[in-house]
């Protein structure tokens, strides 16, 4: 288990968090241009690449990450190339993945 969010890089990202520290189906480490003129916040996380912390053939992958997917995937490249995936199962959502 990792206290850290999904990328394509390792380091650190701002999280962005409309309805503030409660938490909501639209936090999402995507761009400040869709949230324009919401209240809520930001917080630093910490990043890493899927492929740098699972180094082993995976039976189901699956990613919800509110328009950051591409990235997710990017950083699963090695994992998905050297291991495999059987199952990737990938739920976006269309307004944050073009903002991005």
């Amino acid at each position: 288990l990792f206290s850290a969010a999904a990328s394509n890089m390792s380091g650190t990202a701002k999280l962005f968090t409309p309805d503030g520290a409660k938490g909501s189906e639209m936090d999402s480490l995507g761009t400040t241009f869709f949230y324009a003129g919401l209240a809520g916040g930001v917080l630093e996380v910490q990043t890493l690449r899927v492929d740098s912390v699972v180094h082993e053939h995976v039976a189901m992958l699956k990613t919800d990450t509110q328009g950051h997917e591409l990235h997710v995937l990017m950083g699963a490249e090695g994992l998905l190339h050297n291991h495999g995936v059987d199952i990737l199962l990938v739920e976006f959502a269309p307004r944050l993945l073009m903002a991005n």
